[in-house]
């Protein structure tokens, strides 16, 4: 069978079309015209193919559609050519204006962010190159992107047998919605709500619930689980074929947290830490599981805080890219964990912000006069124990090399994600250190469960950058967004759907559905 989305793909459906058009009317000539002549004028079956043409044409006519598909194809490919360079010149002036390479960058076919000397150029002529390349201007028709923000009004979900029925109070933004709306995340659909992150009130239980869903679930607050198909294996998902993060996901199609109501199963729920506020509590789900699996499950960071052996015990880390949601929510779980923490950023602001929350110090990752960034955060480390037991990265690039000789021997590098680029080179000095480097997706529904009963434990409070007010505001949306892509962030951006202070007049009339 051939599967649905493929035959729902634009280009596939247009080409059979075409294809279909085509074979009819040359599959109709072939066979009607000599079978007319057979029939009316008794001629054998090879005379009356010859009859449509005269006997010396036959070689010129059989020749004619090569040499017109040999022609066609240099013709029309200069045509698309200039179409295309015309429209990522007018891109690039839009996104990514000025001089330099990345105006080069349609020259050869090679990896972009081989060819840009700033990688903080790569989104923006990432997105340059694909708008030039899906253009529609040769139709006529102005150009459509999917990726853009828009409200649909859908009716309110009535929970099915084992579901929850949740009013969402607060969703959060991750970086992940800002690759998706570039086309530069897997798995995508543009029809299906977005956002991984969200919490809201349980105001209805369906049939088949259990007795938690009505004791310890219904009108209360709880956290939604931002992926599926993931149950506890540490080593990855059981079934990597059902495993996806929600929120435009194509694998998910119906489960995105930027919506005003959700039914959802009873065990993909989790109840809220009674000392976040609804904004906080959004703030968690993602960030605080791709952190503690980054942190705990693959760097192996300790629980020191608390210990008899506390002060015996130490564990260096440094967490790289302050400011972004994971980084904070890694740097406050190993801070809660007494570990000792340095960090990495280009603003000196957050460098300070985060000291006050307990970081030892940091540098920033552009290098300057005091030489490699590598080399002034040596300096920071203690005389007693000069080296790292972990990096927590979710930039890669030149990372290897940054550390390779600030870790002690074994050392782990948990990397978590790629924003710099999606390649990383492996030097040889990791391999005589020892040095492991250790991939880390989010994180299971166990890990999950962890993490939050961790985060209402040691009483941890994401780190909210900017709350917008309703899902109608787009504008305020796009500005959240505008703040990703220009790094303004310290925290997260959090968008507030409902007050969860409204609940609790209405949640009887809604329990009873």
């Amino acid at each position: 069978m051939v599967p649905l989305r493929i035959i729902k793909n634009g280009a596939v459906r247009s080409c059979a079309v075409y294809k279909i058009a085509l074979g009819a009317g040359v599959f109709g000539s072939i066979h009607y015209v000599p079978v007319w002549f057979q029939a009316v004028q008794d001629v054998g079956a090879i005379e009356s193919g010859m009859r449509r043409l005269d006997i010396e044409d036959v070689p010129t006519a059989t020749a004619i559609p090569p040499v017109a598909q040999t022609l066609g194809g240099p013709l029309f490919l200069s045509a698309a050519q200039m179409a295309f360079f015309n429209e990522l010149i007018q891109e690039l002036a839009a996104g990514a204006p000025g001089p330099g390479p990345h105006h080069k960058c349609w020259a050869a076919a090679r990896p972009i962010w081989q060819i840009l000397s700033s990688q903080k150029l790569v989104p923006a002529v990432v997105q340059s190159y694909s708008n030039g390349l899906t253009s529609n201007r040769l139709t006529n028709r102005h150009r459509r992107d999917p990726s853009s923000l828009q409200l649909k009004e859908t009716p309110k979900p009535t929970p099915g047998p084992g579901k929850v029925l949740v009013r969402i109070h607060a969703a959060a933004l991750n970086h992940r919605e800002h690759f998706m709306r570039q086309h530069l995340y897997p798995g995508i659909s543009f029809g299906a709500p977005l956002l991984a992150d969200g919490v809201g009130t349980v105001t209805a239980v369906g049939p088949s619930c259990s007795a938690r869903a009505t004791t310890d679930l219904l009108r209360r607050r709880v956290l939604l689980t931002p992926s599926r198909g993931w149950a506890s294996d540490p080593a990855g998902p059981e079934d990597p074929r059902r495993f996806a993060v929600v929120g435009g996901s194509r694998a998910y199609p119906a489960v995105g947290y930027a919506q005003d109501w959700i039914a959802v199963p009873e065990a993909e729920v989790e109840p809220c830490p009674d000392h976040l506020s609804d904004a906080e509590a959004a703030a968690l789900p993602l960030v605080g599981l791709t952190a503690w699996r980054a942190l705990v499950t693959k760097a192996g960071a300790p629980l020191i805080a608390g210990d008899a052996a506390g002060d015996k015990r130490r564990f260096n880390v440094l967490v790289t890219g302050i400011g972004g949601g994971v980084a904070l929510a890694a740097l406050q779980f190993a801070v809660a964990r007494g570990c000792d923490v340095w960090v990495t950023s280009s603003s000196a602001d957050k460098i300070g912000r985060a000291v006050a929350l307990g970081a030892r110090g940091g540098v920033s990752y552009r290098d300057s006069g005091d030489g490699p960034w590598e080399k002034q955060l040596a300096a920071l480390l203690p005389r007693e124990r000069p080296y790292l037991d972990a990096v927590v990265d979710g930039a890669g690039g030149d990372i290897v090399a940054r550390t390779v000789r600030l870790l002690r021997p074994g050392g782990v590098i948990a990397s978590y994600g790629m924003t710099i680029a999606p390649k990383m080179d492996w030097h040889m000095g990791a391999v005589l250190q020892n040095i492991e480097l250790r991939g880390s997706t989010m994180g299971s529904r166990a890990e999950f469960t962890d993490m939050v009963a961790f985060a209402r434990e040691r009483r941890i409070a994401p780190v909210v950058s900017r709350v917008v007010r309703g899902l109608d505001d787009l504008a305020g949306i796009e500005a959240l967004f505008e703040d990703i892509r220009e790094g303004r962030q310290f925290g997260k951006l959090v968008v507030e759907i409902s007050s969860s202070s409204d609940d609790d007049a209405g949640a009887v009339a809604d329990a009873k559905l």
